[in-house]
């Protein structure tokens, strides 16, 4: 129960963290591709820390959060596809966690994972020419 509580929380200050810097202007680009993955991971790790869980367990939870706000927010209507793509990516970007490697480094590599992904996203949705 704990690793559900904390990830909603986590997903509740990512969001806000994100509302914030929409607020103050920020480039979607910088923000999505950047500011926003630095911001997560810190909030995730966190959290987790606050809870007293492993990093790694809050990232899918998270992740399936994202990815029901995203489809109804994209699609206005609930896709398994995009809730289970949030949930992998997220586990994705927090495997690093489970690995021998320096914290620090983890931190790093899930942060750079993270803003990869978005960056691309954020590319593609412009070459679309969607909204």
């Amino acid at each position: 129960m704990n690793v559900l509580l904390a990830g909603v929380t986590a997903f509740v200050l990512a969001w806000s963290w994100d509302r914030l810097l929409q607020r103050l202007g920020w480039p979607e680009l910088l923000r999505v591709g950047w500011l926003v993955p630095c911001g997560e991971e810190l909030i995730k790790l966190g959290t987790a820390a606050f809870f007293g869980m492993p990093y790694w367990w809050i990232h899918p939870v998270f992740g399936t959060g994202e990815g029901l706000y995203e489809t109804y927010r994209l699609f206005h209507a609930f896709r398994i596809s995009v809730v289970a793509l949030g949930a992998l990516t997220h586990l994705v970007f927090g495997i690093g966690y489970g690995t021998p490697l320096h914290p620090g480094l983890s931190l790093l590599m899930a942060i750079a994972i993270h803003a990869a992904w978005n960056s691309w996203i954020v590319i593609n949705h412009y070459k679309q020419g969607s909204d």
